[in-house]
């Protein structure tokens, strides 16, 4: 979980389906 994952609340609430790329590097 790092600064640039959660840039907005709303990225919070749903961040796998707002940015994909983040569910990339989570895997």
């Amino acid at each position: 979980m790092s600064t640039y994952e959660h840039p907005h609340p709303k990225t919070l609430a749903r961040p796998k389906v707002k940015n994909k790329k983040l569910e990339a590097e989570e895997l």
